[in-house]
């Protein structure tokens, strides 16, 4: 999948219970996204998306929510798990 914008998009993965039973999100970026723009990024997850899943946070200290921060891979495939093919698009 190729990114539409390099550098002007995030992905953002969230999920009311991670593995250790907190909520956790992850914000992919790509190779030379500025802290900046990684900031701006954690104020939407905190402001916009984890209300809509029935969440708070306090946006102060971004608390509440496991987040890790992770490079986008620069590809990503998606496999039909019940016919073990590749999905297009």
């Amino acid at each position: 999948m190729s990114d539409p914008m390099p550098g002007k998009q995030a992905e953002i993965q969230l999920s009311k219970v991670g593995p250790n039973g907190r909520p956790i999100a992850e914000i992919h970026v790509n190779d030379g996204t500025s802290f900046d723009a990684i900031v701006r990024a954690q104020k939407v997850l905190y402001r916009d998306l984890l209300p809509k899943i029935g969440l708070k946070a306090h946006e102060g200290c971004f608390s509440g929510v496991d987040l890790l921060i992770r490079r986008r891979f620069d590809d990503v495939t998606r496999v039909d798990l019940e016919h073990g093919t590749i999905v297009h698009g």
